[in-house]
């Protein structure tokens, strides 16, 4: 029978630091309380019988009302972690594994005292530890904090990787972050073809399918041939983008104003716009139904992946149908 989790007092005193800290206003340095934010709300978990892990990851503006600054200008973003420890062990959460690059507290409040009073700078580095993740998890306890790491927008992969005295445990996590408008999300998967369309192959079926298919994407009125297909997966959405992200590849922005505006200053300026928008190549009667980019040295230089669902299963699984490309240039046209 699992031990009862005994509360711990270090997060809860922390936490009543932090508040007492928002509280002072100190030299323009005010934070809002963690109970203010809703951020936790799009939590997620993963257990087993010893160790529980939630994940919840703030975007751009909770996270700079939970800190009392804008770190997102400076590339840092937090992510929080809570992990209960139901068993004898004591487990230590491995750092590097969340971000190997991660920013430690004093490094993430430094990079943001710009323009604060003495006094601000010194509640904003003590606030900045109480509010980060402190190993070890003792047994039969829980902790909770913040872990601070380089920015992703849009959705950010999430490795939590614990290790106890002959033990070791991995959790990952794939987080949708609010505040981009992700091409997939406007997608209903799980409507795209009715039941009676849907068909489950085996090896050589799926082969045989895949065979017949057309060589090429085409453009919107189906008159003329685009990039090849040249791409088969078999798996589930969540585990395909997790997957793509692991290997820095990028979503991609709904084509919309704001979204054409940073390409445009990136075109023209030379910055790297990550989540540039991918033009639209069309298969099956519709555009790409999941877009994932690799930014090179700039806009100019990408490597683009373009997905469809298709009604195809294997093994039980949904099979989409693709193609990647090099891309060495970008120009402006109205056909797109």
């Amino acid at each position: 029978m699992k031990a009862k989790i005994r509360k711990t007092f270090q997060f809860g005193f922390n936490c009543l630091m932090a508040v007492m800290i928002a509280g002072c206003a100190v030299g323009g340095f005010n934070p809002s309380s963690m109970n203010e934010i809703n951020f936790r709300d799009r939590a997620v978990s993963e257990y087993d019988e010893d160790v529980r892990v939630t994940v919840a990851v703030p975007n751009e503006s909770e996270a700079r009302a939970l800190f009392g600054a804008d770190l997102a200008t400076k590339e840092i973003q937090p992510i929080w972690v809570k992990v209960e420890n139901h068993s004898n062990r004591t487990y230590y959460l491995i750092t590097t594994a969340v971000d190997q690059n991660y920013f430690s507290p004093m490094e993430a409040a430094y990079a943001t005292h710009s323009g604060l009073r003495r006094s601000a700078k010194s509640a904003m580095d003590r606030y900045f530890r109480l509010m980060s993740f402190r190993n070890p998890v003792m047994p039969n306890t829980a902790v909770s904090g913040f872990i601070f790491t380089n920015l992703d927008q849009g959705e950010k992969i999430v490795q939590v990787d614990m290790i106890a005295n002959q033990q070791i445990k991995f959790y990952t996590f794939f987080v949708q972050i609010p505040g981009m408008r992700i091409d997939y999300r406007s997608v209903d998967f799980n409507n795209l073809y009715p039941d009676v369309e849907r068909k489950d192959l085996d090896l050589e079926e799926l082969r045989t399918a895949l065979e017949k298919l057309p060589c090429c994407t085409t453009d919107q009125e189906q008159l003329h041939l685009g990039d090849p297909l040249n791409l088969a997966i078999v798996g589930d959405f969540t585990n395909i983008a997790a997957a793509f992200v692991r290997r820095g590849w990028l979503p991609a922005e709904e084509t919309y104003s704001t979204a054409v505006w940073k390409t445009i200053k990136s075109f023209l300026f030379g910055g790297q716009y990550r989540y540039s928008p991918v033009s639209s190549l069309y298969h099956d009667g519709r555009h790409q139904d999941l877009a994932r980019q690799k930014p090179r040295h700039d806009i100019h230089e990408r490597n683009h992946l373009r997905l469809w669902y298709t009604p195809m299963r294997f093994d039980g699984k949904p099979v989409f149908i693709g193609q990647v490309s090099r891309d060495i240039g970008v120009r402006f046209t109205s056909k797109t």
